[in-house]
């Protein structure tokens, strides 16, 4: 079966986790023909990292700089590849209503999350999904990275249509135990990953770390992301924190050294549509402190360690519990790995090429 994956997310991030979904899609399609999937892409040019390095070998090239994104991006992505009638599909990697045109063949959509209607009319987040409801309205499949993101769409939108199918993303085989510190880390350290704003609810884990400083001694926190606010730095100031808590960016590279050296991951986020960042922590052996909310248990299952949601006071709690106990950690450190089995891009190649496949039946 042919299925031709459009530019949309290729030309919007140059990295994210919504592009590196759909290059790891085509590279397993490519590499597995047992699968049955001959993944077309009527585009050669791209903004993406991913795709520039990953896909060369297709004739990806990189959007030259003095070409305006509106024209690479433009609805013409299938003149001359139209899919015919029959055993076609065209995948829409994100919500534009220009690419929702009327297809000859079946239309699938991935549905990643239902933030900006969560938290709609707050601070908590405030850029949208563009067309996403008309998407999941029209098209003949949809598919969710979690069965919270499900629940929370047919909440949402109401009962779909199409059939939906949860397939569940996947994590690199780069992440992984026993990788080599990174200079300029220490020994022992709480590690945080991402962004911060909003429903990140990062504001807990100082909280938290505050009310361990009185009675034990916790390990620095590092964290991974964009420098801190003047306001981050004047909070963490006035609760004492300063010097506990470094800021660093990092390549993929050595992220995945940095998850496979820390004492825990700690994520606070109140709100996930899956949750690579943890999974990626458990393939490289950390144990794993996440709030007990949306996606979270799905991914962790009974490896992660989880939190009351908004409650410094159990955050503080849990990972006390953690760094406590030495057989707690070791075990969690084993059983890390083995839980990322669960989530290969082989396993999320195959269900897609069978969701795909019972489309077209």
């Amino acid at each position: 079966m042919r299925v031709f994956f459009d530019a949309q997310t290729f030309m919007r991030q140059r990295t994210g986790g919504i592009s590196r979904l759909f290059t790891d899609l085509i590279r397993e399609f490519d590499a597995d023909p047992s699968l049955g999937v001959e993944a077309q892409l009527p585009f050669r040019l791209s903004n993406n990292q991913y795709a520039a390095r990953d896909l060369a070998y297709r004739g990806m090239r990189v959007t030259p700089a003095w070409l305006p994104r509106g024209v690479a991006y433009a609805p013409w992505w299938m003149r001359g590849t139209g899919p015919e009638r029959g055993n076609s599909i065209v995948h829409h990697t994100y919500y534009s209503g220009r690419f929702l045109g009327s297809s000859k063949a079946k239309q699938v959509t991935t549905v990643y999350d239902m933030i900006p209607e969560r938290f709609a009319g707050t601070d908590q987040f405030t850029a949208t999904h563009l067309d996403k409801r008309d998407y999941v309205a029209r098209c003949d499949l949809v598919i969710c990275i979690s069965e919270s993101t499900r629940q929370d769409m047919i909440a949402e939108y109401g009962d779909v249509a199409a059939p939906v199918r949860v397939i569940p993303l996947a994590v690199q085989p780069g992440f992984a135990p026993d990788k080599p510190r990174l200079q300029g880390l220490p020994a022992d350290y709480l590690l945080y990953v991402g962004a911060r704003k909003g429903y990140k609810d990062f504001g807990l884990l100082p909280s938290a770390l505050q009310q361990l400083a009185s009675d034990h001694t916790t390990p620095p926190l590092v964290v991974v992301g964009k420098p801190f606010t003047t306001e981050e730095r004047a909070d963490l100031a006035a609760r004492g924190l300063a010097d506990q808590v470094q800021q660093v960016s990092l390549s993929d590279a050595d992220l995945a050294c940095a998850y496979a050296n820390c004492t825990m991951l700690v994520q606070t986020s109140r709100y996930e549509g899956f949750g690579l960042t943890p999974l990626e922590a458990m393939a490289s052996g950390a144990p794993v402190v996440v709030e007990n909310a949306s996606s979270m248990p799905e991914v962790g299952g009974e490896v992660a360690r989880y939190f009351q949601p908004g409650d410094a006071t159990d955050l503080a709690r849990v990972i006390t519990e953690v760094l406590d106990n030495e057989g707690l950690r070791e075990e969690l450190s084993r059983r890390g790995p083995e839980r990322a089995t669960d989530f290969t891009v082989a396993k999320m190649a195959q269900r897609t090429a069978d969701a795909y496949a019972e489309l077209l039946d």
